[in-house]
């Protein structure tokens, strides 16, 4: 469906109850009342079909009440319908209204957005139950319009709770076993690393290495600033022991009177060239020559893994292995551990 399509459902104005005042509001508060006692009669005339539950029953309410209830039984699915041609009624106005509004840009907007009304109208016993969505709605209604905030009720926080865990624990086996889908046709499918290098990481080749790039500069110019005194002492002392060690700097400190200082020179000069190299190399990597290199690393690096034998095999162990730490991470029971 297109964007403008969409946009015809999308509500333009406002609700019944706050459209028509008391008069709405009062609508809502019987077909409240009427869902209730529509729902408790369902309950009651379910429980007093199941002889085992009638005779708990027989020590609650006179027998007398339950004998003579038989009759009324018989005709539940009669007087049922006395309640689901009110309800019809209601949606009909209801939808009526909506249209001669222009609450919604579509005609058929409201019975969409509606769906749960039309299935609790139908008088078949597994629809019946959604008659409950009607109180839930009018409650969110109430809420909206700040007569009553339902959220605070005790039932609904555990009403939600229960739901938030049915639904993670529902979401996360839906989860787990995509995942499992996955990693078994890695498992058995050839060359589909080298279809996720080629179709996938080829792609967006330039945006990954700029990526990358601009990571690693970041974090070696962190590092140098922050060490910049111990990296120094460590190529002081690594070139000391180099020069030192020379067999050329060893023949010119044996020289008469010149040669250690020579010697000296030497080592506090080498040493003062690798202290510079590092410390210009460090700043130019932000420069464009950097950037070309790195490109072309990154570039024979992807190019040697979509050529050699051995990657698809270690890629696919790679991604099979991320995939199970995903899983485990996914399993994590939270409404568990909190």
């Amino acid at each position: 469906m297109s964007q403008p399509e969409l946009n015809e459902f999308v509500p333009k104005g406002s609700r019944w109850a706050s459209d028509l005042g008391k008069v709405g509001l009062a609508i809502d508060l019987t077909m409240v009342g009427l869902a209730i006692i529509n729902l408790l009669w369902i309950i009651f005339d379910s429980a007093w079909s199941v002889s085992e539950l009638r005779n708990i029953m027989a020590y609650i309410l006179p027998v007398v009440w339950l004998d003579n209830y038989a009759v009324i039984n018989e005709r539940f699915f009669r007087i049922d319908l006395v309640f689901v041609s009110i309800f019809i009624t209601e949606f009909l106005l209801r939808w009526m209204f909506a249209l001669y509004n222009k609450v919604y840009g579509h005609w058929l907007a409201y019975p969409v957005l509606h769906w749960y009304d039309i299935l609790g109208c139908i008088p078949v016993a597994e629809f019946r139950w959604l008659r409950v969505l009607r109180i839930y709605v009018v409650l969110v209604r109430f809420k909206e319009m700040g007569i009553v905030d339902f959220t605070k009720w005790a039932p609904y926080r555990w009403v939600k709770a229960v739901y938030n865990i049915v639904m993670e624990e529902i979401s996360d086996r839906v989860v787990v076993n995509v995942l499992d889908g996955v990693q078994a046709e890695l498992r058995g499918s050839a060359g589909v690393e080298k279809q996720v290098l080629d179709e996938v990481v080829r792609p967006r080749q330039a945006q990954l290495t700029e990526l990358l790039r601009e990571r690693i500069v970041v974090a070696v110019q962190t590092v140098h600033a922050q060490s910049r005194d111990d990296l120094r002492f460590f190529v002081t002392e690594t070139v000391s022991n180099a020069v030192h060690e020379n067999r050329e700097i060893k023949i010119i400190d044996r020289i008469p009177i010149v040669g250690g200082a020579v010697g000296d020179l030497l080592d506090h000069a080498i040493t003062d060239i690798v202290c510079r190299v590092i410390d210009q190399g460090v700043g130019r990597l932000n420069e464009r020559e950097f950037a070309a290199l790195f490109a072309d690393i990154v570039d024979g690096v992807l190019t040697s893994l979509s050529t050699e034998s051995e990657t698809d095999h270690e890629m696919g162990a790679f991604i099979i292995d991320i995939l199970d730490v995903v899983k485990r991470q996914v399993s994590r029971r939270r409404w568990i551990d909190g």
